[in-house]
């Protein structure tokens, strides 16, 4: 029978816990009678580092002693080093609707996907978009504006579901109105210890193609709780929107400055540097659209050929890379090899009964697919279809067959699909602000 205790983000199960600690006090001399066995701190610590962090949120009511190393900022720190190195074969993910999360994982030949909700608290409903996610922080954006006129201004709000603490006091600086084109991530600068988000804005508004600059650049620091102006990226414009962070570094696409050729820009938040990466050998921009993913702690490139017409024959593939480690070196690997989706895509849009009308038939034709999580062996990858997703598929990296998957526990919102984040719980807290 499955141990029902058991995890899966990672660390020991709770029945796991009980028999290492039963281990450990079998080694230890044997005690005067009615005397109570007390291991040292130190070797308590060290067993609690290895426990989710569900379970450990129960722990801290065992004793004032637990109760009180929990709640530690050493442990903490601590215990968020650990589970990234336990969860490297994490398979969870969240979905967002505003004010709604949850939080799901996906398994090896899963059908369904289970959604649990999250947060103590719920989103505020104006808080629209969540733009990043780092050790179990989740960063959230709130645009004041005459749509579709300018933007007044813009709020950011960080969350940590499972502690329930958040600050939402970040509000970005501008000179006047905002462009629409600005660029904001979230992001970890393990050096100092601190939490960071990095905005961009040219400006002003304008057309791709036109040369625009980014005019002002900054980075805040939630340590400070300021910002500070920092030189702006060295690109003419940004191609992509979409920002993801990968191993504390925020990556993005542009155009490198002077000529026409594509690049993926990174910006470290330890150094406040950027640098270039070099796109796999065998990837064309201009020949399909391209997104980033970060998915356990690794970068990847999405690339699909969108077409909206199924009468004439086209064909709808998808490729993914992966940015690997190989000790020093960082290789591009080809995931998948121009996976067809036309077929899954077609029986989606029957099923939904919206083949006919072209509106709802582009919100899968014209948005490229994304992949959201791995099974634990890396054999399957979760892929979401949609703007927002409405729908899921999973493919087998080594055939490349593709089947649906149900989502079971999703409110009455899920017709208007969700945003999707790969994250992972941690107990990290942050400071509390309502202004």
């Amino acid at each position: 029978m499955a141990d029902k205790s058991s995890n899966h983000e990672g660390g020991l199960s709770l029945s796991k816990y009980c028999k290492l600690v039963r281990e450990i006090l079998q080694l230890k001399p044997k005690q005067k009678k009615n005397r109570v066995t007390i291991l040292p701190l130190e070797l308590e610590s060290n067993i609690l580092e290895r426990i989710s962090v569900e379970p450990l949120l129960r722990f801290k009511c065992v004793c004032k002693r637990w109760r009180d190393e929990i709640k530690s900022p050493s442990f903490i720190k601590s215990h968020t080093s650990q589970f990234q190195i336990h969860n490297a074969n994490s398979t969870s993910f969240i979905l967002f609707s505003s004010p709604h999360l949850y939080s799901t994982n996906f398994h090896k030949n899963s059908t369904t996907l289970n959604l649990k909700k999250l947060g103590t608290n719920f989103v505020p409903i104006d808080f629209t978009c969540v733009i990043g996610s780092c050790n179990g922080l989740l960063c959230f954006r709130k645009i004041n504006c005459d749509y579709p006129g300018p933007i007044y201004s813009i709020r950011l709000m960080i969350y940590n579901p499972i502690t329930g603490t958040t600050f939402n006091n970040a509000i970005v600086p501008h000179y006047g109105t905002h462009s629409w084109r600005y660029m904001v991530g979230f992001g970890y600068d393990r050096m100092r210890d601190d939490y960071k988000i990095f905005y961009s804005s040219p400006l002003k508004d304008g057309h791709v193609g036109k040369g625009i600059q980014p005019a002002m650049s900054w980075v805040y620091s939630l340590k400070k709780k300021s910002w500070k102006s920092i030189q702006p990226p060295p690109h003419r414009y940004n191609l992509s929107l979409r920002m993801v962070t990968s191993n504390n570094v925020l990556y993005w696409i542009g155009v490198k400055p002077n000529t026409y050729d594509n690049c993926i820009f990174g910006f470290d938040f330890e150094t406040e540097e950027y640098h270039e990466v070099i796109p796999p050998p065998d990837f064309n921009f201009r020949m399909s659209e391209f997104e980033l993913v970060s998915l356990r702690g690794c970068l990847h490139l999405v690339s699909c050929r969108l077409y909206d017409g199924f009468a004439n024959g086209a064909e709808i593939s998808m490729n993914i890379w992966g940015l690997k480690n190989y000790g020093s070196n960082r290789t591009w690997v080809k995931l998948i090899h121009r996976v067809s989706l036309k077929q899954v895509i077609q029986t989606e849009l029957e099923n939904k009964k919206i083949i006919g009308n072209p509106r709802s038939r582009s919100i899968y034709l014209h948005y490229s697919p994304l992949p959201f999580a791995y099974s634990e062996d890396e054999s399957e990858i979760l892929i979401g279809l949609g703007k927002t997703i409405k729908a899921f598929i999973r493919c087998d990296l080594r055939n490349g067959e593709l089947k649906r998957v149900d989502v079971n526990g999703a409110p009455n919102g899920w017709k208007y699909g969700y945003e999707g984040i790969s994250w992972t719980a941690s107990l990290v807290s942050i400071s509390s602000s309502t202004s």
